[in-house]
C-alpha cells in the first residue's frame, strides 16, 4: 500500500512537498484577503452612508432656514408669491430628511419623518388660509421651533447611527486581525511540521545512499532498505546488486589468493630444500664464495616465503581498513634492505651511499618495507653499472624524508606525469634478467599513501633519477 503512495521520480516528491507546504500558506492568505476585502466593502458603504447622512442633514438644516426666512418674510409684506417660495423650500428640506429615513430604515426614524412632514404641512396649510398678521399664524410661527427639534432629532439619530457603524466596523476590523493572528499561530508550526516531514522524506533517502556509497567504498556490505522515490529505490537496488557482485569478486580474490599463494609455496619449498642440501654439502662440499651466493639465496628464498604468507593478510588488512603500526629503527630497515639485495648490487658493480640520522618510526613497517624495497630495486636495476646509489633520510620541514637517488638515464619529462600508473612501463628499459611489469612504483606509492604520506618524483640535474618518501613527522622520534 505504501509503495503505490510513493512518488517515481524525485522531482515529483519535491513538487508533492512544495504545494502540501504552500496549502496552508494560500489558505491563510486566501482568507485573509476574502476577511480584507469584506472590510474594505463594509469601510466604503459605511462611509458612502455616514456621508450621504451628513450631507442630507446639512442640507435639511439649510432648507429649514428657508423656509423659516421666508415665512416670516411673508407675515410681514403678504405676498403671496413667499408661499409658493415656502412650499418649494419644503420640499427641499422634506427630500434629504426622507432620505435619511431611508437609510437609517427604524420605526423611529420613520415615525420622526412622520411627525416633521405633518409640522411641516400644517405650517403650510396656515400660510395659505390665513392671513399674515392673523392670531393663529403668529402662534403657527411660534411652533417652529417645533419642527425644528424634531428634525433635528432625525439628523441626530442618523448622526447615532453613523457612529454605531463606524465601531461595528472597528469590531470586525480587530476581529479578523485576531483570526488572523489565530489561525498564524495555528498554521504556522503544521508549515513547520511538514517542511520538517518532507525534507526528511527527500534527504533520508539520500543519506541512505550515501552511507551506503561510503560503506561500499570500504568494503562493508550492507543491504539497502529504502523507503522513497522510485527512482531512488531502483538505485538503491542495483547498489544491492553491486554489492552482491563485490561481495562474489572479493570471494573470487579471496579464492584466487589462497590457490596463488598455496601453488607458489610449493616449489619454493623444493628451492630451499634444495639449497638446504647445498649449504649442508650432502651432495659435495662448496667454496667459501658459493657459500656466500647460497646464504643469499636462501635468506631470498625465506624473504619470499614471507611475502608469499603476508599476502593473504596484507589484503585482509586493505579489505577491514584495519592498520597495524609499530615502532622500528630506520637504520636496522635499511640495513636489512640492502643485505637482501647485496647480490644483486655486487653483480652491477654499484655502490651505495647510506646516511641519516638515528631516528624510530612510528608505522607500519611492512608496507614501508615494501615501499623502500620496490625504490632499492629499482634504483638497482635502472641506474648505471659501476654506478652509485644514494640512500638518505632526514627531518625537513615537518616531514620524515627518505630518498633514493641513482645515476642512470634520467626519466623524460613527458613520462614523468604517468611514472606512478599500474602497469605503466617507461622508454627507459630494465636491465637484468628479470623484466618489470609496471606495478612496483604503483605499489610502493600505495604503501605510503596508506599511512598518510606520499612518494614524489624529485627534479633532479644531470644523469640522476631520485625518489623520496614523505612521512608525518609526528611518526618520527629521535633516539
Amino acid at each position: 500500500m505504501f509503495k503505490r503512495l510513493q512518488p517515481q521520480a524525485v522531482w515529483q516528491l519535491v513538487l508533492i512537498s512544495l504545494m502540501t507546504v504552500v496549502a496552508p500558506l494560500g489558505l491563510l492568505l486566501y482568507h485573509t484577503t476574502v476577511s480584507l476585502q469584506t472590510l474594505a466593502l463594509d469601510s466604503r458603504a459605511v462611509t458612502e452612508d455616514s456621508v450621504a447622512m451628513a450631507q442630507n442633514g446639512r442640507n435639511a438644516k439649510a432648507s429649514l432656514i428657508d423656509m423659516e426666512r421666508v415665512a416670516r418674510q411673508y407675515m410681514v409684506i403678504g405676498d403671496k408669491a413667499l408661499v409658493d417660495l415656502f412650499k418649494s423650500a419644503s420640499e427641499q428640506f422634506l427630500a434629504p430628511l426622507t432620505e435619511i429615513a431611508q437609510l437609517l430604515g427604524t420605526p423611529e426614524a420613520r415615525a420622526l419623518l412622520a411627525d416633521v412632514k405633518e409640522q411641516q404641512l400644517d405650517l403650510q396649510t396656515k400660510l395659505e388660509k390665513e392671513k399674515p398678521n392673523s392670531p393663529a399664524l403668529t402662534k403657527e410661527m411660534a411652533e417652529f421651533s417645533s419642527l425644528q427639534r424634531s428634525a433635528d432629532r432625525l439628523i441626530l439619530q442618523a448622526r447615532t447611527f453613523s457612529e454605531d457603524k463606524l465601531h461595528e466596523l472597528g469590531r470586525a476590523a480587530a476581529q479578523a486581525r485576531e483570526n488572523v493572528i489565530q489561525s498564524t499561530l495555528v498554521l504556522a508550526p503544521v508549515t513547520l511540521a511538514l517542511i520538517v516531514l518532507f525534507t526528511y522524506l527527500i534527504v533520508r533517502p539520500v543519506r541512505q545512499l550515501k552511507a551506503a556509497i561510503r560503506t561500499l567504498s570500504i568494503g562493508r556490505h550492507k543491504p539497502i532498505e529504502l523507503f522513497g522515490p522510485q527512482e531512488l529505490v531502483q538505485l538503491a537496488e542495483e547498489l544491492n546488486s553491486l554489492q552482491e557482485r563485490l561481495s562474489q569478486v572479493e570471494d573470487q580474490k579471496q579464492q584466487f589468493l589462497r590457490h596463488v599463494s598455496h601453488e607458489l609455496k610449493t616449489p619454493l619449498a623444493s628451492i630451499r630444500e634444495g639449497v638446504a642440501l647445498l649449504q649442508e654439502e650432502v651432495v659435495g662440499q662448496i667454496s667459501h664464495g658459493q657459500r656466500e651466493v647460497l646464504y643469499l639465496v636462501n635468506e631470498n628464498g625465506r624473504a619470499l616465503q614471507q611475502l608469499i604468507e603476508n599476502l593473504l593478510s596484507f589484503n585482509r588488512l586493505n579489505f577491514s581498513g584495519q592498520a597495524q603500526k609499530m615502532t622500528f629503527d630506520v637504520s636496522a630497515l635499511v640495513e636489512e634492505l640492502l643485505h637482501l639485495h647485496w647480490l644483486s648490487l655486487t653483480h652491477k658493480r654499484q655502490i651505495i651511499c647510506v646516511g641519516g640520522p638515528q631516528l624510530t618510526l612510528t608505522a607500519e613497517r611492512p608496507r614501508l618495507h615494501s615501499a623502500l624495497d620496490n625504490l632499492i630495486s629499482n634504483a638497482i636495476a635502472y641506474g648505471a653499472s659501476e654506478g652509485r646509489i644514494w640512500l638518505e633520510w632526514n627531518i625537513e620541514d615537518d616531514h620524515f624524508i627518505l630518498r633514493v637517488t641513482n645515476t642512470g638515464a634520467p626519466i623524460p619529462e613527458a613520462e614523468r606525469s604517468r611514472i606512478f600508473e599500474p602497469f605503466y612501463q617507461g622508454s627507459v628499459k630494465r636491465s637484468g634478467a628479470v623484466k618489470g611489469s609496471g606495478i612496483g612504483l604503483s605499489v610502493a606509492r600505495e604503501c605510503v599513501q596508506t599511512q598518510g604520506g606520499e612518494l614524489k618524483l624529485l627534479t633532479t640535474t644531470g644523469q640522476l633519477v631520485s625518489f623520496a618518501i614523505y612521512l608525518p613527522r609526528t611518526v618520527v622520534s629521535a633516539i
